[in-house]
């Protein structure tokens, strides 16, 4: 009786195994063409340095390539405070610049971004806020104990400025490329709700603690001020690119930014524009 069960259990499983496979069928689904949207990448600091404005357009996420640039017919910056233009020049296809002249954009203020493309105008407006300090950077061996590992972890010291609600976006650039990590703060922590703030205080360690250095990296960190809406959309990026709830994950999707459309409030605009306040120190891990 019993050689009899196992004998019915095992063609069971193997017609089931059968069945199953023959179900297996390859099925193409027409997803139809995507409509392509206009992309304006336009983070801007306060420093010295050549400034940026990146004009694109979307392509379908089962395209195999990149994307490419798109020219607009003029880009402006208005400092709305002073009402100053900083007008910028087409460097490439997509690409547009802007080189201070002892006239960095200003702490504080608040700026109006304008892109004109044939009859119609997409506009923006962004605040800039404020950063902390970086003292210094150190640096500590990963497995003191273990001579093999020749891994390093760099932690740069600094502080929130005091008062509340200033949000920063710490950036990692290893050997001068930039490390993609949406790595925010909301003052000294990750959160507004975060337990550990604490305001003017040191950066929590998960936030100014860098790993994956060998000896002779050079890393230079940037504190980089956002303002409340970037915050929520850098968050929103990172949520996309490293979510590992599999089955329950939050499904790919254009992110809205505020950048709009003058005439047709419709009309979808990707991408964002954010002027902030930029610190950095370099060192050499050793």
């Amino acid at each position: 009786m019993f050689n009899s069960i196992k004998y019915f259990s095992l063609t069971l499983i193997i017609s089931t195994l059968f069945l199953l496979s023959s179900c297996e069928r390859a099925i193409d689904f027409d997803l139809g063409s995507a409509e392509s949207q206009l992309v304006v990448d336009a983070f801007l600091n306060n420093t010295s340095d050549s400034q940026f404005i990146f004009i694109s357009k979307s392509i379908p996420y089962l395209d195999k390539n990149g994307p490419s640039g798109y020219e607009v017919d003029s880009i402006i910056v208005v400092d709305q405070t002073t009402l100053k233009p900083y007008r910028f020049k087409k460097l490439r296809h997509g690409t547009y610049f802007y080189v201070p002249n002892n006239d960095s954009l200003t702490l504080g203020h608040q700026f109006y971004l304008a892109v004109f493309d044939k009859a119609k105008t997409y506009v923006s407006s962004s605040k800039m806020g404020r950063v902390g300090t970086i003292d210094s950077l150190i640096y500590e061996r990963e497995s003191p104990n273990n001579p093999k590992n020749l891994n390093f972890n760099a932690e740069f010291i600094g502080k929130d400025p005091v008062g509340v609600g200033d949000l920063v976006w710490i950036r990692e650039y290893k050997n001068d490329t930039l490390v993609k990590d949406f790595n925010v703060a909301y003052d000294n922590a990750f959160t507004p709700n975060d337990d550990r703030n604490g305001d003017g205080e040191l950066y929590i360690v998960p936030l100014r603690t860098f790993r994956g250095y060998t000896f002779g990296d050079k890393i230079t960190i940037e504190i980089y001020s956002i303002s409340p809406e970037c915050y929520y959309y850098l968050k929103q990026i990172d949520v996309q690119l490293n979510n590992t709830a599999g089955l329950f994950a939050q499904p790919v999707a254009n992110l809205n930014g505020n950048v709009f459309d003058a005439n047709n409030s419709k009309n979808k605009i990707l991408g964002f524009f954010n002027v902030g306040a930029s610190i950095k120190k370099s060192g050499i891990v050793k």
